[in-house]
């Protein structure tokens, strides 16, 4: 049965002692649009993205980093094991559903599984780590939250040795659905604006008061023209007629480089003056 934990989420995003974090499984980038009644198998990186900024999480991440991470650590104890007698075959411990029955159903078969944590726990370990040493947070104001396609991560992330940094690696975890309801209870709404100009088809996303807005412009500067299908007045007229009547505060997120938003370019950009 699915346990909603949407109210944890909400509780330490709207908690300013709190920087909240998320990671996203790479199911939940094409699942999420059916959630949000678009046509299944729709490829919504971006909206999903857009959306969880506006929902108020400080930092975003992808869950491919860290499962990268465990390709590298399996494949080095499986090196380890092939040169020094290691149980073999060796068995990935990534699906915590697999895990649950291995230990329930077949404990015989323990000695096969790979001792690496799954990419949703690795990655939870290196934030409370590595990249809170690296940005100077205390890790005990991250609150790790996990998109996921699976229920049985919430139990993973429950379990007691998942917190050998002395922090817990994953603080809370939401599926598919409880993100597309969180989306629904905030009022976000996606609107496509065909922004021709970079390329013959170019669109940037609208959601709420962001605009995930691609190779269009950046901050004070444009999208390169130059390439098949490009058209340098096209991508004037795209950003000062699709872009620039958007209020001052509209936040633009460029495929690149920092975010701006409308009013410093209105200001600042040389190639709309």
């Amino acid at each position: 049965m699915e346990k909603d934990d949407t109210e944890k989420v909400w509780s330490a995003i709207n908690d300013p002692d709190k920087i909240v974090i998320v990671q996203t499984a790479p199911a939940v980038r094409v699942a999420l649009g059916e959630e949000l009644d678009m046509e299944p198998g729709s490829i919504v990186t971006g909206k999903m993205v857009a959306a969880l900024r506006n929902l108020g999480f400080d930092k975003i991440f992808d869950t491919n980093f860290s499962a990268d991470l465990t390709i590298m650590e399996e494949g080095h104890e499986f090196l380890h094991r092939l040169t020094n007698g290691g149980v073999l075959p060796m068995i990935t411990s990534c699906s915590p559903g697999w895990v649950n029955m291995i230990e329930l159903k077949y404990p015989d078969l323990l000695p096969h599984l790979s001792s690496a944590k799954s990419p949703q726990q690795m990655f939870g370990a290196i934030a409370k780590t590595y990249y809170a040493e690296k940005a100077g947070i205390d890790p005990a104001k991250i609150v790790s939250v996990s998109v996921m396609p699976c229920t049985a991560k919430k139990a993973e992330a429950a379990r007691p040795e998942m917190n050998a940094s002395g922090y817990r690696d994953i603080d809370i975890v939401i599926t598919t659905r409880e993100l597309g309801r969180m989306i629904r209870e905030a009022g976000l709404d996606f609107k496509v604006l065909a922004t021709p100009g970079h390329t013959r088809g170019g669109v940037c996303l609208v959601c709420g008061d962001v605009v995930f807005c691609g190779d269009t412009v950046f901050a004070e500067s444009i999208g390169r023209t130059d390439l098949p299908g490009g058209s340098y007045k096209q991508i004037l007229d795209s950003i000062k007629t699709k872009l620039l009547v958007l209020p001052d505060e509209t936040k633009l997120l460029p495929g690149h480089g920092p975010a701006t938003t409308v009013g410093w370019e209105r200001r600042r950009n040389p190639f709309l003056q």
